[in-house]
């Protein structure tokens, strides 16, 4: 956790500053959680005002919206959960039958 200078690996994998910045982004998000249940922080945002979202079925089509951590293009930006739409609906449908409740 918030290895910025690669211990461990032979070959360090964040070399740049835009990874580096992707990595405290994430670190902090993850102690943000920890300590409030709220990725997001007193400041109620993670990077460039990005927001992560509650996971909500009643958003996003009724499939709720994740971040994609990204330091290509314009970078991390929030998505509809819908790829994994048909597992999801598999768990509500089955889950108590075959996990038992």
């Amino acid at each position: 956790m918030n290895n910025l200078d690669g211990g461990g690996y032979a070959i360090p994998p964040i070399v740049d500053d835009t990874s580096r910045a992707l990595a405290r982004t994430i670190s902090t998000a993850w102690v943000n959680f920890i300590a409030s249940l709220s990725p997001n922080g007193a400041k109620g945002t993670l990077l460039n005002g990005l927001v992560w979202p509650t996971y909500d079925l009643g958003s996003g089509g009724g499939v709720g919206q994740n971040v994609v951590w990204s330091v290509e293009g314009a970078g991390s930006y929030i998505e509809t959960d819908a790829y994994r739409l048909e597992g999801i609906n598999w768990m509500i449908d089955n889950g108590l039958t075959v996990f038992g409740n």
